[in-house]
């Protein structure tokens, strides 16, 4: 029989293994739970600049089936650097754009003769852009989400013979594709147009048009092989004057033979200028158009580039008319983040032509361009347009959705005369700002251009008395559009600026900023003497021409009225014009050309030393970058307009900045031309050629721009041997600097063809920020090492932290990577100020979360903690070293700090004599323990040490007092004295009677047994039997509760003991000490 408590010690030894499989089967299922989980996240790097630059010159050649965009006989159409390819079902055209504007276009035509006419062309290698067309004011005719391929392929153009047009690095390749058994002296090539056709002594086929060449190279010839390829001798063979077959060498003829020519268009022999916004308006690419081509970036480094083409297209032999007129055309791209692939290619114009002058995108990603056109028939959106038509020159703003596939808005803004525009901006409500040059006269109404009521200027040079003068021959507009709204609704504010006198004073350039207040800037190069001037800092005009700036407040609440908080003149005797204008929210930064050195200055405001002098450098004109800051207030009067920074930016030939724009830290990042061999340049990309594209990164928050101090300023050169410009920039929030232009070089760094068919095409370069992180301090405050060690040395298995401080030196800058490596030796913690990732041989890499500010050498750093735990056991002389390395995601940038060291003590622990001691139970032995430092003279053991008694007698105790633990052993070993107190002994003799309550239920048995003694025998009998069983009973409960007792010592037994004294600081050191009880 069992007793409760026996049931309840069984129970409890059944628990473990029934707990131990029930955690087995749960780790399982947690296991099984954790494999069948979802792959983790992958981590994206970001792009280097370096290769993004490079990246936006391997944009993929495309192909574009006709959907109507060429004449009707051509079924696919491409464009190449220097000229348009026309596929039809017996040739391939290729056209060469004209030169310069007005200059008609030349075609040479491949015809394969003897070809198969019912092969049929199909596009290949789908690319993930598309291409749009909003050509004239027909809507029949326009075109949405046209695909572009990467290879057009014809099967069976020759029996067993195939034909494959594809690019290659934005080359022109085709490739004859010839069977086993087929013959691959079926292909004959008809090439006509061409003014002269020969092969070169290099094997190159040439043929020459207009003073242009274009080159097939010696075909490469070859067959694939298990092995790779297989060169087969190949060349051209001229048959006559214009008819060219191949000539091939011995090949395995089981196996496809690969004939693959490819195109080199010679652009340093007369391009098409086919992209230049110079040439296209002025005539010349040496007169570039500021802000023409003009750059955007939205959040997501996404590239927008608006420029203006003048593409040809197919000569058409049915006289049909193209799609394109016969003046320039906009196009809008947008780059894939990398830069390596076009999203889309979007087409828009009219009959005449048409010029870009500003780019924004907003946080939908529609997307927002104002110009010029010429055009009567420019696509405007009628039922939501300020002007839906119009003749002659005139304004346009367009809006397109984040596809590029639909206008959402687009508009004439046209006045009695012409209107031309010269810049523009976006606020965050998606509110266009346009300013430029205007011959109207118009007067203010709530439908009028360029003066709304409650214009700043109701007529052309209006004074500040309201008087209106004898118009001037042209003035300076300013516009407000609002494309969410409808008709006249969408034009809330447009107004005049400008002077009066002389009446026919020059005017150029002109742009336009807007800060998150929506207060407006405006500038602009003018003859004018009587401009509207206030709180100004220059208050005359010098001669000449003068720049001129302009802050306008933004309009009350429920108001549309500007009001001035200044405009000054900034200028000398000569002509200074201003083309680019930025704001960082206070500060106005100007940007264009200045012919004197004769501009006034303040102390101060001008820079200093050899990066960007305040001299003038020299030629008839210099690029100028200006800071004007906040006028100042004495009570309730606007003092002027203080000029905070000026500076020449230039060489001894000409130069010209025309676009800017500035960063939160006013960092001024500029983009122009420049003709001088001297440019003060700090880098450059293979420049050589009669103009140069510029890209400057100015600090205009102190005077000295040397190279290699704090928050220096520097410049890159981008050009080649040809003429090139840069004409627009644009800044994304981690500071890359993106920068638009044209160049007709062929040896461009890495330049983009973003358009058609151009010897000079539009070009996007991106630089990255200037990363100027360190871990090196000067001056006063700097820690004297970095990172600082703490504490040093540092105990056996205790923490020590390595506190490394960053420096920034440059642009705020994202994505930086620190790599510690803190040695296999250690075990890491939780490093503070950046998240890493899981340490692998010693190394951890972790990412700095959010932006790197710019900082002074000795104030507010980034601080990186790496802690780490130093082994439990390290021999003499044991050191942790630790290092680290700092690099950005996307750059090659990389600085290292220099290694530093923590020593690692350990500590002992012993017995003080006597370590043995003999006490009878009941009494008290006292020892002494001592704790030293590992090794002596280095520092000491720097944690605490805590002592504890282990494998004490029983019934007793060992006490430490209050002494305990021991804070540290910096000024040598520490000794403690301890008890270990024992318990008397006491025996308890044994009871007579065992007690329990099985015992108390024989009385009640035995009295109940009494109740019988007066009935009947028979009864007495079974009453008898039956307190038998229950007697029985009992008894056996009693049985059950155990055997007899027996007497009880308690105290601490008798014998020798060895006790265990234990020392624990990070790790446990431990030592013996032997305790008789008797």
């Amino acid at each position: 029989m069992v007793s409760g408590r026996g049931v309840g010690a069984a129970f409890a030894r059944g628990r473990a293994p029934v707990i131990m499989v029930l955690l087995v089967l749960g780790t399982a299922f947690l296991l099984r739970r954790d494999n069948s989980s979802s792959n983790p996240p992958k981590i994206a790097s970001r792009v280097n600049p370096a290769e993004a630059r490079a990246a936006f010159g391997r944009l993929p050649m495309s192909f574009e089936p006709n959907q109507g965009q060429s004449d009707g006989s051509v079924k696919f159409l491409a464009r190449g650097n220097g000229y348009g390819l026309y596929l039809t079902s017996r040739e391939a055209a290729l056209v060469f754009g004209g030169g310069q504007k007005g200059q008609t276009s030349a075609a040479v035509e491949m015809k394969f003769a003897g070809a198969n006419l019912e092969a049929q062309g199909a596009g290949s290698d789908r690319l993930p852009g598309h291409s749009n067309y909003f050509i004239g004011n027909d809507p029949s005719r326009w075109l949405r989400n046209v695909p572009q391929f990467g290879r057009v392929a014809y099967r069976e153009i020759y029996p067993g013979i195939d034909l494959a047009f594809y690019g290659n690095q934005g080359r022109l390749e085709y490739d004859f594709d010839v069977a086993p058994g087929a013959d691959p002296d079926r292909i004959q090539l008809d090439l006509t147009g061409a003014d002269k056709l020969q092969v070169a002594s290099n094997g190159d086929l040439v043929l020459a048009k207009n003073g242009r060449e274009l080159r097939f190279q010696a075909p490469r010839v070859y067959q694939n092989s298990a092995a790779g390829e297989q060169n087969v001798s190949g060349a051209f063979v001229l048959r006559g004057n214009d008819h060219v077959s191949f000539k091939v060498g011995d090949y395995d003829r089981s196996r496809t033979l690969v004939i693959d020519p490819v195109l080199v268009f010679s652009s340093y022999l007369g391009g098409s200028l086919a992209e230049s916004c110079g040439v296209i308006v002025n005539g010349s690419q040496a007169s570039p158009v500021a802000h023409c081509p003009a750059i955007a970036v939205d959040g997501s480094q996404r590239v927008y580039v608006a420029g203006s083409t003048l593409s040809s297209d197919f000569p058409s032999p049915t006289g049909s008319p193209a799609l394109n007129g016969p003046g320039a055309d906009v196009f809008l791209v947008r780059f894939n983040p990398t830069g390596t692939a076009l999203d889309y290619t979007t087409y828009l114009g009219g009959s005449g032509t048409e010029y870009p002058v500003g780019i924004g995108v907003d946080s939908g990603l529609n997307v927002y361009i104002a110009g010029t056109t010429t055009s009567g028939d420019f696509p405007t959106t009628p039922a939501n347009a300020f002007q839906a038509s119009a003749s002659g020159t005139h304004v346009f703003v367009t809006k397109f959705d984040s596809s590029g596939s639909v206008r959402l808005y687009s508009t004439y803004l046209a006045g009695s005369g012409t209107d031309a525009a010269s810049g523009m901006a976006l606020d965050s409500l998606a509110h266009v700002y346009v300013v430029g040059i205007t011959t109207s006269t118009n007067t203010p109404s709530t439908a009028a251009f360029p003066a709304t009521i409650g214009a700043l200027q109701s007529c052309p040079g209006e004074t500040i008395s309201g008087t209106c003068p004898t118009p001037p021959s042209s003035q300076f507009f300013f516009s407000k559009v609002d494309p969410s709204q409808i008709g006249s609704l969408s034009l809330p504010y447009s107004t005049y600026v400008g002077g009066s006198t002389p009446a026919n004073a020059s005017l150029m350039g002109g742009a336009v900023a807007v800060d998150s207040s929506f207060n407006a800037y405006l500038t602009g190069g003018t003859g004018f003497s009587d401009m509207p001037i206030v709180n100004a800092f220059q208050s005359a005009n010098g001669g000449g021409r003068d720049a001129w700036v302009a802050k306008l407040n933004a309009p009350a609440n429920n108001t549309q009225q500007y009001t001035p908080a200044y405009e000054t003149y900034l200028g000398s005797g000569a002509n200074e014009d201003a083309y680019g204008v930025a704001t960082d929210g206070t500060n106005a930064f100007v940007t264009g050309s200045a012919s004197a050195s004769g501009i006034t200055t303040v102390p101060g405001a001008v820079a200093s030393g050899t990066g960007f002098p305040q001299a003038f450098g020299g030629g008839a004109s210099d690029a100028f970058v200006a800071k004007f800051g906040v006028p100042t207030t004495t009570g309730t009067t606007q003092g002027s307009v203080p000029l905070s920074y000026f500076t020449y930016l230039g060489g001894g030939a000409d130069d010209a900045g025309l676009s800017i724009v500035a960063d939160s830290n006013q960092n001024a990042y500029v983009t122009g031309w420049t003709d001088s061999g001297n440019f003060p340049s700090t880098a450059t990309l293979t420049p050589g050629g009669p103009r140069d594209a510029f890209a400057a990164r100015i600090l205009t928050t102190g005077t000295s721009t040397n190279s290699g101090s704090t928050g220096t300023s520097s410049s890159i050169i981008l050009g080649g041997s040809g003429t090139d410009t840069g004409t627009s920039v644009a800044l994304d929030p981690a500071q890359n600097f993106y920068v638009a232009g044209d160049t007709n070089s062929g040896n461009f760094p890495s330049p983009s063809s973003l358009a058609a068919g151009g010897g000079t095409d539009a070009f996007v370069a991106k630089l990255g920020p200037k990363v100027g992180l360190t871990f090196t301090c000067s001056g006063t405050g700097c820690p004297g090492t970095n990172p600082t060690v703490s504490p040093n040395p540092v105990g056996v298995g205790s923490q020590v932290t390595f506190d490394y401080a960053i420096y920034n030196l440059g642009d705020p800058v994202t994505g930086v990577v620190f790599t510690d490596n803190f040695g296999s030796n250690v075990s890491l913690g939780t490093p503070a100020g950046a998240t890493c990732g899981t340490p692998s041989g010693g190394t951890v890499v972790c990412t700095i979360t959010g932006t790197v500010g710019t900082t002074a050498t000795n104030t507010t750093p980034t601080h990186v903690r790496i802690p780490v735990t130093a082994p439990s056991t390290a021999p003499n002389g044991t050191q942790i070293t630790n290092s680290a390395t700092l690099s950005v995601l996307g750059t090659g940038f990389q600085v290292s700090s220099t290694p530093q060291s923590a020593q690692v003590n350990d500590f002992s622990v012993s017995m003080v004599p006597p370590s043995a001691a003999t006490v009878i139970a009941g009494g008290v032995a006292t020892f002494t323990a001592k704790v030293s430092a590992v090794p002596l003279n280095t520092g000491g053991f720097p944690g605490s040490v805590s002592l504890a008694c282990a494998s004490l007698p029983p019934q007793s105790t060992c006490d430490f007092g209050t002494n305990n633990p021991i804070p540290n052993m910096s000024n040598g070993p520490q000794s403690r004295v301890f008890e270990i107190k024992t318990t008397a002994r006491i025996t308890t003799p044994a009871s007579l009677f065992r007690g329990g309550p099985s015992y108390a239920l024989w009385m009640p048995i035995f009295g109940a047994g009494l109740l019988g003694a007066g009935i009947s025998r028979k009864r007495r009998f079974l009453l008898g039997a039956f307190f038998a069983v229950i007697l029985g009973i009992a008894l056996s409960q009693a049985g059950c509760g155990g055997g007899g007792s027996s007497s009880t010592t308690t105290g601490t037994p008798t014998g020798t003991y060895t006790v265990i004294v234990n020392a624990t600081g990070g790790a446990t050191r431990s030592t013996t000490l032997q305790l008789t009880v008797e």
